[in-house]
């Protein structure tokens, strides 16, 4: 009888011990895969934003704003893969200084909880340099 009761008192234990066991699997699971998920978001969203400086400083002497935006979005879309609108990519152009107001949003399907959308918001300035006559 003594017998019995240490054996199912030692399967509880081991019970307990193997849920605690899957627990830890499935959080780390959980883990890795909204990882996978949402790493290239900011990787790539660190890239344009550690870009986009360069970018106005190389487009700060052409004065025509449509030029400048057709050239700015479309290096932005080949080299990261961001789609912008012209209401996402704000330009403003006052002779001197170039600013850049970039404004965007990337929505993330997870697969239990759903979409996610997360929203970025960078902002630069470049000033035009004379061109020696």
């Amino acid at each position: 009888m003594e017998n019995s009761r240490q054996i199912m008192k030692t399967m509880r234990n081991e019970r307990g011990y193997s849920m605690m066991q899957w627990l830890i699997f499935i959080i780390i699971g959980v883990t890795l895969y909204a990882s996978y998920m949402v790493i290239p978001v900011f990787v790539t969203d660190y890239q344009l934003k550690r870009g986009l400086t360069q970018m106005a400083m190389d487009m700060a002497n052409d004065l025509d704003t449509q030029n400048v935006y057709k050239r700015m979005s479309k290096k932005i879309y080949v080299k990261l893969g961001i789609d912008l609108t012209q209401e996402q990519l704000k330009l403003n152009h006052d002779g001197k200084k170039l600013t850049v107001d970039i404004e965007y949003e990337v929505t993330v399907d997870f697969l239990l909880y759903g979409p996610h959308t997360f929203r970025f918001k960078h902002h630069a300035e470049a000033f035009a340099r004379r061109l020696m006559d």
